[in-house]
């Protein structure tokens, strides 16, 4: 492909802030005297039509000395990962990645690289498959030329993923995660030879030393895909749950959670709540509620995210203590649903078989848990009464009423505690 023909490419595959920020680095490559590349998936979406914004840019010598260039130069915000010869510039609606050539070796398996400077032609083939291994350059003289030493265009014209070397899963596991992720996100096949490899080195106890973080953010990924069901069903195929962690159980029932998430994506996200989170519930589903402590630790959720996930198994419970009943009252839902966390109410939500449980505890996520009283522990002191447990126990009789119907506005809630404290 002529450098003409790649600049086309580039011009629709970017949208034209992004097409003068990719030239504007550039222009500053050139007058700083670096040799600088647009790499990677960036280049791959370039070939398969799909929009991008955030820019990653390979350079000769010192990337972190051309990232802070590019930074003053363009008014950007600058971090910098001097271990791995990396830098971040952020901008208003986007980002660019710089990191200088460099190859990489690995202690172990799973661990984080040793990295030193490299060629471009070694940067590439440090990658994880050929499709990812390709670079244009955005140099003025030879602006747009392709640089695919790894035949990644004629992988990408065969709807092949295909690994760079035989060590690729071994030095990195996160890769076979992110092949089932591009395999079913660009409708690809997994070469025979790159399938073999994955399946043999799933052999070993290649996740033993992955980091939890990187484990995580590999899965949420996947949970990100419109529908990661496909990529699902190739982790269970393929063994790859099981060997992440043994208790990892996913069936058919499993699917079918998976299926009616991605199918509420737009009720889940009109309620503010995090797709991956539910996804990660529907995964665990049938674990035990202390291997679902273990895991959660293992991927270093936040607090909230451990908190969500833990009542997601709880909630499943609730049904044998009376929820099958659901035309209780409104304060008897409540009480009932108002200590857990809101993401794992949408879960449960979803999960319910019968009509009516769903409405209910759509009632309780729409309007019940907002409801407030219009008294406090100030009038309770007002009537008297000394602080103490007793304080709780009356608030709870009023907003139950006030749940129920039974009272409305404030004069009617300071009426029923009269009416309860002299019932005492």
């Amino acid at each position: 492909m002529s450098n003409i023909q790649m600049q086309k490419k580039m011009k629709d595959g970017f949208d034209e802030k992004t097409f003068k920020l990719v030239k504007d680095i550039g222009a500053l490559a050139d007058k700083y005297s670096f040799r600088a590349y647009i790499v990677g998936g960036m280049v791959r979406d370039i070939f398969l039509n799909r929009k991008t914004v955030d820019v990653d840019v390979v350079v000769l010598g010192n990337g972190m000395k051309f990232a802070k260039i590019i930074a003053d130069e363009l008014k950007g915000a600058y971090k910098e990962f001097e271990k791995f010869k990396t830098a971040k510039i952020f901008f208003k609606n986007n980002w660019v990645d710089i990191s200088s050539a460099r190859a990489e070796t690995y202690e172990k398996s799973g661990a984080l690289p040793t990295v030193s400077l490299s060629s471009l032609k070694e940067d590439l083939y440090r990658r994880d498959f050929t499709i990812n291994s390709m670079a244009i350059s955005i140099n003025k003289d030879n602006f747009g030329e392709l640089f695919d030493y790894f035949c990644g265009t004629l992988d990408m014209n065969n709807k092949i993923l295909r690994t760079m070397h035989d060590k690729s899963f071994i030095d990195d596991p996160t890769r076979i995660l992110r092949a089932i992720r591009f395999e079913t996100r660009f409708g690809f096949k997994i070469e025979k030879r790159t399938l073999d490899l994955l399946q043999n080195s799933l052999r070993h106890n290649i996740f033993n030393n992955l980091s939890g973080e990187r484990l995580r953010e590999e899965l949420f990924r996947i949970f990100d895909e419109p529908s990661p069901l496909k990529a699902i069903k190739r982790l269970k195929i393929l063994g790859v749950l099981t060997k992440i962690n043994p208790n990892i159980q996913v069936d058919l029932p499993s699917f079918k959670l998976f299926s009616i998430i991605a199918s509420s994506r737009k009720l889940i996200i009109g309620y503010k709540a995090q797709l991956r989170n539910l996804y990660l519930m529907a995964l665990l589903e049938n674990m035990q509620i202390n291997e679902v402590e273990k895991i959660t630790k293992m991927l270093k959720l936040s607090n909230e995210q451990k908190v969500a996930i833990t009542h997601s198994i709880e909630l499943q419970q609730l049904p044998k203590r009376g929820l099958s009943d659901i035309s209780q009252s409104d304060s008897g839902l409540y009480f009932l649903l108002q200590k857990y966390n809101t993401e794992a109410i949408i879960y449960f939500m979803l999960m319910q078989n019968n009509k009516k449980q769903t409405l209910g505890i759509k009632r309780f996520i729409d309007k019940l848990q907002y409801v407030k009283i219009q008294v406090g522990g100030a009038d309770l002191k007002d009537f008297g009464l000394k602080q103490g447990p007793e304080y709780k126990h009356i608030l709870d009789l009023v907003l139950k009423a006030k749940l129920d119907g039974e009272v409305d506005n404030r004069e009617e809630q300071l009426r029923l505690i009269k009416r309860i404290l002299k019932g005492q």
